[in-house]
């Protein structure tokens, strides 16, 4: 048929109106059955690395957590500031025994009340975070709250004509997003406060203050702009906290609209009162006598912080995805043993891979007024198709999550990822977690980790308390961690976490120490700052034991993976903490990094970094590890958009890395452009490797990825590379070739 009548499409679209709500009603238990399922089935862990993607409001903005199954570092991001695509470099740490996968990741977040549909891809074995918004917006990105997810802040969507907009209490402006400085009220028609204008070019370059105070004008009037008063309060303090220079003035006077828009209504009269008695004359005194008589004529009241929402009753939602992909790969050796006498080559051909990976990912969430429950099911099941291979069941999460909110308290159990610091596995077990009052809350977290399987029984029991608001500029954890393996001590560690969060610039700090082996371990810290004018660094200290240091790190090199056993065998407890201690080395990592973005669609940047892993004495059949020495690896990237078309990311990456033993340069191109519903991805790496041995070592890899979405919800994807690897020593050549392919769709329902 060409077409459909009107009737017949009212007819289609009441019966999926039924559809809808017959899975509004039926699919929510059919959930609990599955994660029923999910919790009893077996499973071979190997943790995929994004774990949850989390929507909240902050204050006036919308706040996206991309959270991860381990820690991840935060390296840079472009563009700046604006645009419908955003892309983060970062960089994974892996879990004990714990190896990623090297395969694509998406997850799409559908509409909620707070933002358009948007997705979110994990891609580079898990060195680029890309976001995919419906539009382009304005945001703020950093590293999150807790060392586990990236922070991206936007504006929250206007809201639909059927839900009705906040009415603003007595004081308070009725301005729902006012820009820099602009608020509308009566008496008194406000207007924006305007920029101050340049000097006229003298030859002479702006004072270091005057500098810096520009720098801290524009990061006050861009956090105005989305919404984010409670930042553009603290900046332009910082800059009223400069020697006077030529943005004093404007930025008095922007302190009061921005205290007057956020609902601060005493103090912004006062922000207001002290612009008069230091300028009293002018247009801007005009406009500020303005301000304060609208203030004096809406009363004296100052503005609660109340809850926006609107009363919604009950609201059912269920979202998630089901994907599978075949991936195949076949690889040639050639190899030419080097004789005095005659020459000898031998070939091998074989298939390396052929799996078939399915992927479930579904949510189900019941929300009320005062609370909000969630059940969460994420499960792989990789069916190996090589003649010897295993198929493997791979259950991520799998748990039920219930927030009174009226109480403050929350409550998770089920298999989940550490919620906070301690913790350092998956686990199944519980999570409580208890408001009290607007600065604090306590937890409590106990369950048994399982993110690597050994024959070993562990339990682990954790509690802290939090200070600082949720969300807020800053935060500060501490926490007390007890661990058993076969019912003796396994790890006992006091630690905190310490976070700081305004305007483009973060602090991130952790801290563990093992108080059953006295020793420190992990200090991670991890510094970000930006300006207005596109310039980024960040510094990143990691030292830390590797792997974590516990008890268990005995049963490295041992033939058995039962700590039980090693006990019957007549060690004791003493002697397998020594054992442990003696094969854990110390990993220390300094980075620091610099990032320049020039005309809105290039960015230019690098790094240096220096890691060394110390020797490890050895124990039992496991022989002593020499030390690393420090390597250094020296990275300069260039990022820019729409050279080619409208939607394009292309990036070129130049590597070294100099190590004691070896060195060589590493070259990376890759593309990334969107037209219509197609997204192509060709990429091309090159990295060679001199040693001290006189072995050369090349690899060359180019691959193309597409993808093409179908309606907005199935999405068809394919990749295909070749990779060929030569090395060259005293005794052989070797000539490595493989191909490799997949071929698979994704499934997105909400």
């Amino acid at each position: 048929m060409s077409g459909s009548s009107p009737r017949m499409g009212a007819r289609v679209a009441r019966c999926g109106s039924t559809r809808r709500r017959l899975a509004s009603w039926y699919a929510l238990p059919l959930v609990w059955l599955i994660g029923i399922y999910a919790l009893a089935a077996p499973s071979s862990l190997r943790a995929a690395l994004i774990d949850e993607i989390v929507v909240t409001r902050v204050g006036k903005v919308a706040e996206i957590e991309v959270r991860f199954s381990r820690r991840v570092r935060y390296l840079r991001h472009f563009p700046l500031d604006k645009g419908d695509m955003l892309r983060v470099d970062i960089g994974l740490l892996p879990l004990d025994g714990d190896i990623p996968l090297a395969v694509l990741e998406r997850r799409r977040v559908p509409r909620n009340e707070l933002l358009e549909a948007f997705e979110v891809m994990l891609s580079e074995q898990g060195s680029v975070l890309e976001v995919k918004f419906a539009a382009p917006v304005s945001f703020r990105v950093g590293p999150g709250s807790d060392g586990r997810s990236i922070r991206i802040r936007v504006p929250v969507r206007p809201a639909d004509k059927a839900v009705p907009k906040p009415v603003p209490e007595k004081g308070a402006t009725g301005l729902e997003k006012p820009a820099s400085g602009i608020a509308l009220g009566t008496p008194g028609e406000l207007v924006p406060v305007p920029p101050t204008r340049a000097p006229p070019d003298q030859g002479v370059p702006p004072s270091d203050v005057d500098a810096e105070a520009a720098s801290l004008m524009a990061q006050s009037r861009t956090a105005m702009d989305i919404g984010d008063y409670a930042t553009a309060v603290d900046t332009l303090n910082r800059l009223l906290n400069l020697p006077p220079n030529r943005f004093s003035k404007e930025a008095q006077e922007l302190a009061g609209v921005a205290r007057q828009v956020n609902g601060e209504v005493a103090k912004a009269r006062a922000e207001y009162e002290l612009y008069l008695k230091l300028y009293p004359e002018g247009e801007g005194a005009v406009r500020v006598r303005n301000r304060l008589a609208g203030l004096v004529a809406g009363g004296e009241e100052e503005r609660k912080e109340v809850v926006t929402t609107e009363v919604r009753g009950t609201e059912k939602m269920l979202y998630g995805s089901f994907s599978q992909y075949y991936y195949n790969g076949a690889t040639k050796i050639d190899t030419t043993t080097k004789s005095l006498q005659l020459p000898t080559s031998e070939q091998l051909s074989f298939t390396d891979q052929s799996a078939l990976i399915s992927s479930f990912d579904l949510t189900g969430r019941v929300r009320r007024d005062t609370s909000d429950t969630r059940i969460v099911i994420r499960d792989t099941y990789s069916a190996d198709l090589l003649e010897d291979g295993n198929d493997r069941n791979r259950l991520y999460a799998a748990y039920v999550e219930h927030e009174q909110k009226d109480w403050g308290l929350m409550l998770r159990a089920g298999r989940q990822s550490p919620p906070t610091g301690g913790v350092v596995e998956r686990f199944d077990g519980g999570y409580i977690r208890k408001t009290l009052g607007r600065q604090f809350r306590i937890f409590g977290i106990a369950g048994e980790p399982k993110d690597y399987k050994i024959d070993s029984t562990r339990r682990f029991y954790q509690g802290g308390v939090e200070i600082g608001r949720d969300g807020g500029v800053w935060g500060l954890t501490l926490y007390g961690f007890d661990q058993t393996i076969d019912d003796i001590s396994d790890r006992r560690t006091v630690g905190g976490e310490a976070r700081y969060f305004s305007n483009g610039s973060s602090i991130y700090s952790l801290l563990d120490y093992d108080l059953l082996y006295d020793d420190l371990n992990i200090l991670l810290t991890q510094a970000n700052w930006q300006n207005a004018r596109g310039t980024g660094m960040n510094v990143i200290f990691d030292r830390r034991k590797t792997p974590s240091l516990q008890t268990a790190n005995a049963l490295i090199g041992e033939p058995t993976t039962s700590i039980q056993q090693l006990l019957d065998s007549g060690l004791s407890a003493e002697m397998l903490r020594d054992r442990a201690a003696a094969v854990t080395a110390d990993s220390t990592l300094l980075l620091v990094g610099l990032t320049q973005t020039v005309n809105g669609n290039w960015q230019v940047g690098g790094d240096v970094r220096a890691i060394r892993v110390s020797a490890t004495e050895g124990s039992g059949v496991l022989p002593p590890a020499p030390a690393t020495g420090t390597i250094y690896t020296y990275t300069l990237q260039t990022t820019a958009t729409a050279i080619f078309g409208a939607t394009d990311v292309n990036v070129l990456s130049i590597g070294l890395i100099d190590a004691p033993t070896y060195s060589g340069p590493l070259v990376l191109l890759s593309n990334s452009t969107n037209w219509r519903n197609w997204r192509f991805e060709p990429s091309l790496r090159y990295y060679q490797q001199n040693d001290d041995v006189d072995t050369t070592l090349s690899r060359l890899n180019g691959g193309l990825r597409l993808s093409y979405r179908v309606r907005n919800r199935v999405s068809l994807e394919a990749e295909a590379g070749y990779e060929v690897t030569r090395t060259d020593s005293v005794f052989a050549d070797d000539k490595v070739q493989r191909e490799y392919f997949s071929i698979g769709y994704r499934w997105d329902f909400y």
